[in-house]
């Protein structure tokens, strides 16, 4: 059984107001531990690069059972399932120090031509797929409803990763800097996606409609063209 493992502990930085691990942060780690997980089957972006062939995950999902908070030590845990047609799943779990799941999650990632930006094919990449019986659901793209409210919204350097582009983890951010902060306060995360649609540059101007509807918060980018959706469920 192929799982790749690594523990942390929750610092200051993945940490928000309230003391918990922020969403984007969350995010983050599992990209990092898919990244690592590659890396050990030399499919890792420095590998892949000398090909002129880059990661990027287009969808994610998570399932909170409870975030976990500063200081608290974790494990992260990662999976590849079967890749099918260029789509490779990928499963993860975090978990807390008593073996208590804190997260259950799943990702599809793909393999894209560097300079064009379009699904590698024959890419030679090799990962053997394993089947735990713990799998989550695996991410469809997002349906939203009708959103009635907009803000701008500007991509920022900080907002982009070696890819170049913002990154997904970071759509979380955007979302949650345009809810009510009383909300936020009072609310605890139970459920987060996100869809990624087309590369967010630094610097480009985005109209992100948003809203509140059916117990879930949606959130879409659009410059002309959509950009990527967010979904994001509190208790």
């Amino acid at each position: 059984m192929e799982i790749y493992s690594k523990r942390i502990t929750v610092r200051s930085e993945y940490s928000a107001m309230n003391g918990l691990m922020r969403p984007s942060a969350m995010f983050s780690l599992f990209q990092d531990a898919a990244a690592e997980s590659a890396a050990s089957y030399g499919a890792g972006m420095a590998e892949l690069s000398k090909r002129g062939i880059l990661w990027m995950v287009v969808h994610m999902r998570a399932d909170v059972l409870r975030l976990p908070a500063f200081g608290d030590e974790i494990t992260i845990s990662t999976w590849v399932g079967r890749e099918t047609h260029g789509l490779y799943p990928r499963f993860y779990e975090m978990s807390f120090s008593n073996g208590d799941t804190a997260v259950k999650a799943s990702g599809t990632w793909v393999l894209v031509d560097a300079a064009t930006r379009a699904l590698a094919r024959d890419a030679c990449v090799e990962m053997p797929a394993t089947v735990t019986g713990r799998e989550s659901e695996t991410p469809r793209r997002l349906r939203l409803p009708p959103l009635s409210r907009c803000a701008d919204f500007t991509a920022r350097y900080s907002q982009t990763d070696i890819n170049g582009h913002m990154n997904n983890a970071r759509y979380l951010d955007a979302a949650e800097d345009i809810m009510p902060l009383d909300y936020l306060r009072t609310h605890t995360l139970r459920y987060a996606a996100a869809d990624y649609l087309r590369e967010v540059l630094p610097g480009e101007k985005l109209r992100l409609s948003y809203g509140c509807d059916g117990g879930a918060w949606w959130f879409s980018g659009d410059a002309g063209e959509p950009c990527f959706r967010v979904k994001l469920i509190y208790e």
